[in-house]
């Protein structure tokens, strides 16, 4: 190829045309040609300092002003004065040549910003050799912005007041931005083969430096065809390996980008209106073709998602839908749930018993695991794997999981949990790179690579094992610490279908290194979805060790809670404060020195109030502090869980140890007596009644548990107690207790049944101050039972302004604190394939006072909206459930309900059904009226 000097280039030929009108044109020519003299041997240089990078020497200026005048149409050529020609092209000359200066010794930091070290060498040449032009020091200034903006981030460049700036010289008009615009967009578009030595290259490849060097060296010989004009920059790349891609597809970004913020908020500020005719100025648009060349070791996958072109609006979809912080990871853990749970499903050797996989009694497990040093996450499974069309048409695609494809196994659809196929797609906008390694049965192993600023998956071929599964590595854009995953996880996963185990990275390895575990033994499991696990294999007992004084601080509290909490302070218990000092004393002796003592002054200080409450013999607020001390311990724990934990598959808790449970309350409405299953219950005149009912279906698959309570007044169920109070305290009659449905009839009820409270005349007076009588009311207030002090007779309707007790919480049973633990009186609880939703259970059973669990899977699932934690609130969907599942949890519960009561001699009606709680949503109001019509046919 002929070296072209400036002479050649038509922006040179454009100032030979214009100096006939022009003189200036004329100098401008001759400056031109002594700059390129005294710039070509000076640029040769670049290549002893960087022998490793590509040409730039004056050949690449000649190339960057043959490309703008390529592409500029003949309206934008035509508004170019000859002093912003002379600018452009002295730019494009000295635009590199701060790789040549000495003002900074380290290379590296020189190289990256050679565009702020051309300032000294343009004043130089401007101020010493150009003494001929009369304007020289002016033209400087935009040379050196030119020169200098060619290296700016784009967006701030833009920003800058001098992006806008004009000068006039010798009569003519220099744009600042428009020159700026012209070297970038010039430098970007010289892909010429020149600035390659391919011979070279394959010769003396250690003259081009490391990798990097290399591949941007060879990848301008991956150039098919490269044609620019004013219409279109058209560009077709055939490219070998990964590497060259991604430089590829950047520089084309930036390229689309450079023309792009050109056109859109520059050119258009130049338009103009001549003879009637607006003249507008453009670049033309790129148009690429990018491929993988035939025979290349690796695949590419547009992800645009089957949404917009490029994903916008799925990013918008998935940052309101993905409210938590780790909504994706648990999407992701549900993915290698549906994995492990679909290999079970099409291995016909494995007998399954019933829809629901919670009784597969699957022990495959998936893995997650975290590095807070590394910002590192990876969920790995063991599962079914994916082949190459599967990740194609399924692991990119919003809206389709793919499950629903399957091929039916068994004698039922396998029972996916990842129904909008979003879960996935979401993690793009949660990371900054994720690499996916998946291999199926008898196909072979994938590797799938992606970058957040890319909408661009590598897909590679690399070598395959006979496992398979599914591993995801990702790097968040936003780290978090291991507790705070492990605590999310460990609420939202609450009795999953397959077990979850969750490891500190950053303590495997140091557990790892005391153990004297070598890197290259870790790197031999690395492939296998459960290589984590194996990692952690014989190191159970070191783990313990790490943990037993953990272990040994939370033995003792329970030791002092349990104690406190038999406590009756009966002969036995005379020397209860001398034995807990002990026990107390023995525990700080353990925790002496140790890291558990970072809290220990806390607990001291709520024992001692433990000790001055035992002294008083305060039982209730002894057993209160004991709960704080058992409570405080539990939330070490969590602090410190170890290097790793496990979600399992297991059985929902206990909600109720009975069947059935009677409170006697006296007529101050304190516990007197409890009874638990009984073949012959004392009801007394009024008490609490609780029934607790059990579904477990694996063919609908429903799991379900709840206790419903009631109060009972002379053998019914009755809505309120209401007694009158006494003074000072005292035991009112128990004649006075009486059972209503409405509080305001108190007095109705009195006079009916002819209790004459006027005899106790000390009362009487007492109250007549106020003119109004004084009560004691246990009620039931959407789902709560509470008891209400001295509520005057004019505000019993309205009582719950009062402040009152709530009856089902532990800490405030104030009337019966020896029964504490008799219920789990913790909130409820509903899961759809063992992962928490929001919905109150308690509202499918409205039945009582009612807590309930409930876990859903297979045919009995609930249809979620998108944020898979939310259940849908369209009619038609939550009465097909209610036909399908809701109806059939209702009719066994009241079955079993109504059959209890009435073992117990009991009576009842439609006053079991707690109408007086809020509907808050759809499914909440049709769970309501599909009870109350149970109720009504029973």
């Amino acid at each position: 190829m002929i070296q072209k000097t400036i002479r050649d280039t038509k922006f040179f030929q454009m100032l030979g045309l214009q100096e006939k009108t022009n003189p200036t044109a004329f100098v401008y020519k001759g400056e031109l040609l002594n700059a390129e003299q005294t710039v070509a041997p000076i640029l040769e240089y670049i290549k002893n300092q960087f022998p490793n990078f590509t040409e730039h020497g004056i050949s690449h200026s000649i190339g960057i002003i043959e490309a703008v005048y390529n592409i500029l149409s003949r309206d934008l050529m035509e508004s170019l004065s000859s002093a912003e020609i002379y600018c452009f092209m002295m730019s494009a000359l000295f635009h590199d040549m701060g790789m040549t200066t000495d003002e900074e010794p380290d290379i590296d930091k020189r190289r990256m910003d050679h565009h702020l070290y051309a300032k000294r060498p343009i004043i130089d040449y401007m101020y010493t050799r150009a003494l001929g032009m009369r304007e020289a020091k002016r033209l400087a200034d935009c040379i050196m912005y030119a020169a200098e903006s060619h290296g700016k981030e784009i967006r701030s460049l833009y920003e800058e007041k001098s992006f806008t700036d004009k000068d006039d010289v010798d009569g003519e008009c220099i744009r600042y931005g428009l020159i700026a615009i012209l070297l970038r967009i010039g430098d970007l578009l010289d892909l010429e083969e020149g600035r390659t030595n391919e011979f070279n290259l394959e010769l003396n490849p250690q003259y081009y430096g490391d990798s990097i060097s290399q591949e941007h060296h060879q990848r301008h010989l991956e150039v098919k065809r490269f044609h620019k004009n004013d219409n279109a920059i058209e560009i077709c790349i055939e490219t070998k390996n990964r590497q060259r891609y991604k430089i590829w597809r950047g520089w084309l970004d930036y390229l689309d980008q450079e023309i792009m913020y050109a056109n859109t908020h520059y050119l258009p500020k130049l338009d103009q209106e001549i003879d009637g005719k607006v003249i507008r100025y453009r670049l033309p648009e790129v148009k690429d073709d990018l491929k993988a060349a035939a025979g290349s070791d690796f695949r590419v996958e547009e992800v645009k998602f089957q949404l917009d072109e490029k994903g916008t609006l799925l990013d918008i979809i998935t940052r309101s839908i993905y409210t938590n912080e780790f909504d994706y990871i648990r999407e992701l853990i549900q993915n290698g749930i549906d994995a492990v749970l679909l290999k079970e499903y099409q291995n016909l050797v494995r007998k399954i018993d019933a829809v629901s996989p919670r009784c597969w009694n699957v022990k495959t497990l998936v893995a997650v695991a975290y590095s807070a040093k590394d910002n590192m996450l990876i969920v790995a499974d063991d599962g079914i794997g994916m082949d190459e069309a599967e990740i194609r048409n399924y692991l990119f695609r919003a809206a389709d999981s793919g499950y629903r494809y399957k091929k039916v196994t068994r004698n039922f659809k396998f029972p996916s949990i990842a129904k909008f196929g979003i879960g996935f797609v979401a993690c793009l906008t949660k990371m900054e790179q994720m690499e996916v390694t998946t291999q199926a049965k008898g196909k072979e192993k994938i590797q799938i690579a992606l970058e957040s600023s890319s909408m661009t998956a590598f897909i590679e071929q690399v070598q395959g094992s006979a496992e398979t599964g599914t591993i995801i590595t990702l790097t968040p854009k936003h780290s978090f610490q291991f507790r705070e995953l492990w605590e999310y996880l460990k609420k939202m996963f609450c009795c999953p279908s397959v077990d979850i185990i969750v490891i500190d990275l950053d303590q495997l390895k140091e557990l790892e290194n005391k153990l004297g575990v070598t890197k290259e033994e870790v790197e031999k499991t690395k492939w296998s979805a459960n290589w984590l696990t194996r990692r952690i294999d014989g190191m159970e007992n070191e783990r313990n060790r790490m943990l037993n004084p953990y272990l040994k601080e939370q033995k003792h509290i329970n030791s002092i809670f349990n104690y406190v909490q038999e406590l009756n302070f009966g002969e036995k218990e005379k020397n209860a404060v001398e034995v807990c000092r002990v026990k107390m004393e023995a525990l700080y002796e353990l925790m002496d020195g140790s890291e558990a003592m970072d809290y220990i002054e806390n607990q001291r200080r709520i024992f001692e109030n433990l000790q001055m409450a035992l002294k008083k013999k305060e039982i209730h607020q002894a057993r209160l502090l004991s709960v704080k001390l058992r409570d405080q311990c539990a939330e070490r724990m969590k602090v410190y869980s170890g290097p790793w934990n496990r979600i399992q598959n297991k059985q929902m808790k206990n909600i109720a140890s009975f069947k059935t449970a009677y409170l006697n309350l006296s007529s101050n409405f304190n516990v007197i007596k409890v009874q638990t299953d009984e073949d012959h219950f004392d009801l007394g005149r009024q008490g609490i009644v609780f029934v607790s009912c059990e579904i477990e279906d694996y063919d609908m698959g429903i799991e379900w548990q709840s206790v419903h309570g009631f109060l009972c007044y002379e053998g019914e169920i009755v809505k309120y107690l209401s007694v009158l109070c006494l003074k000072n305290d005292e035991e009112s009659p128990e004649e006075w207790v009486i059972g209503l449905d409405d509080p305001e009839e108190v007095m109705t009820e009195y006079n009916y049944m002819e209790i004459n409270i006027e005899n106790d005349l000390s009362y009487i007076d007492e109250q007549k101050e106020w003119n109004d009588y004084l009560f004691d009311v246990i009620g039931f207030f959407d789902n709560e039972f509470k008891k209400y002090s001295m509520i005057p007779e004019h505000a019993l309707g309205g009582m719950t302004e009062y402040e009152g007790i709530n009856l089902i919480d532990s800490e405030n049973w104030v009337y019966c604190p020896d029964q504490v633990g008799l219920i789990d009186f913790g909130n409820s609880l509903a899961c759809q394939d063992g992962i928490r939703v929001d919905v109150r259970p308690e509202a499918i059973v409205p039945f009582g006072c009612c807590k309930a669990n409930v876990n859903l899977t297979a045919c009995a699932r609930l249809e979620l909206n998108v944020s898979r934690h939310e259940i849908s609130q369209n009619i038609d969907q939550v009465e097909d459930w209610m036909n399908k599942c809701g109806y059939l949890i209702q009719e066994k519960v009241l079955d079993q309900l109504t059959g209890q009561l009435k073992k117990m001699d009991i009576k009842f009606d439609e006053k079991i059904l707690n109408d007086d709680r809020s509907a808050e949503s759809v499914f909440e109001k049709i769970c309501m009226e599909s009870a109350f019509s149970l109720l009504k046919k029973m």
